[in-house]
C-alpha cells in the first residue's frame, strides 16, 4: 500500500460540507475545528507509521463557504480517499477520526440524487419490476 498526506483543502471541504448539510458528526463537545484536526492527525499518523518519518505540516481548518455545493458523490469519493490514506495507521479502525469519516460518508449517501425515492425494503412487489 501507499500513503500520502491529503491537502488541507481536502479536509476543509469534507468538514465544511458536513457543516453545510448539518451532518450529525460533530457530537458535543467536538467542534468542526476539532473534527478537522482529528482527520488531519489520523492522516499524519498513517503517513508517519508507513514511512517512519513524522509529518511536520501544521494544519489549520478553514471553513469553505462553497463546500456545501460539492456533489454528494464527490464527497463519498473524498471520504474513501481519506480512509485509504489513513488505513496504514494501526489505530485507524478504532479511532474517533474513523467514526467521523463514516458519519460524513453516511450523510453523503443520504444526499445522493434519488436516494429518498428508493424502497427501504425489497419486497415481492418489486419482483415484477426487476429485469429478467
Amino acid at each position: 500500500m501507499s500513503c500520502f498526506v491529503v491537502s488541507p483543502l481536502h479536509i476543509d471541504i469534507l468538514v465544511s460540507w458536513a457543516m453545510a448539510h448539518k451532518a450529525p458528526c460533530f457530537p458535543a463537545p467536538l467542534t468542526p475545528v476539532m473534527v478537522a484536526n482529528l482527520l488531519a492527525d489520523a492522516n499524519n499518523q498513517a503517513y508517519a507509521e508507513r514511512y517512519k518519518e513524522p509529518v511536520t505540516n501544521h494544519y489549520r481548518f478553514e471553513f469553505r463557504e462553497t463546500a456545501g455545493k460539492v456533489p454528494a458523490l464527490q464527497i463519498l469519493k473524498a471520504c474513501r480517499s481519506l480512509k485509504y490514506q489513513c488505513s496504514d495507521w494501526r489505530e485507524w479502525k478504532e479511532s474517533r477520526a474513523f467514526q467521523l469519516v463514516d458519519a460524513i460518508e453516511s450523510m453523503a449517501i443520504h444526499k445522493l440524487p434519488g436516494y429518498d425515492d428508493m424502497l427501504w425494503e425489497l419486497t415481492p412487489y418489486l419482483r415484477n419490476s426487476l429485469p429478467a
